[in-house]
């Protein structure tokens, strides 16, 4: 039930990386088959990540040192910003995410994205609380 709210929220940012806005269309589609509390979740995570977008991309960034943000696949950005702010900002088990985003760049992205998307989760997973911290300082 939230693995399929987990993708559909994935594949709305993605499509909102790739065009540039968001489309209503979009994401009355996705939400559709949802069941309710997957709805909840759905909507929750989209306006939460819009909401946090720059830190997320920031804190992946910041510990994908290899690649330039113009680099990143826009979906392995998009997989690793619900799941960043999954372990920052939810009660959701820290492993869960991760394994979640992991499963699903499996199914989507490519060969090389699912140990490239584990090893910058562990990363953020280990400074979680600095994380949360500089979050914390800079939008209060």
């Amino acid at each position: 039930m939230r693995r399929k709210a987990r993708e559909n929220s994935i594949k709305f940012i993605f499509e909102k990386l790739v065009n540039g806005s968001e489309s209503e269309i979009t994401y009355e589609v996705l939400m559709e088959d949802l069941s309710d509390d997957a709805k909840v979740y759905y909507q929750t995570t989209i306006a939460q990540v819009n909401t946090k977008f720059e830190f997320l991309k920031s804190t992946i960034t910041r510990y994908a040192t290899a690649y330039k943000e113009d680099r990143l696949y826009k979906l392995d950005l998009a997989i690793m910003s619900v799941a960043t702010y999954e372990i920052l900002f939810t009660d959701i088990p820290d492993k869960v995410s991760i394994n979640e985003a992991v499963e699903i760049a499996k199914i989507y992205s490519t060969d090389n994205s699912p140990t490239f998307i584990n090893g910058i989760l562990a990363v953020i997973l280990k400074n979680k609380t600095e994380l949360i911290e500089e979050y914390e300082s800079t939008n209060n």
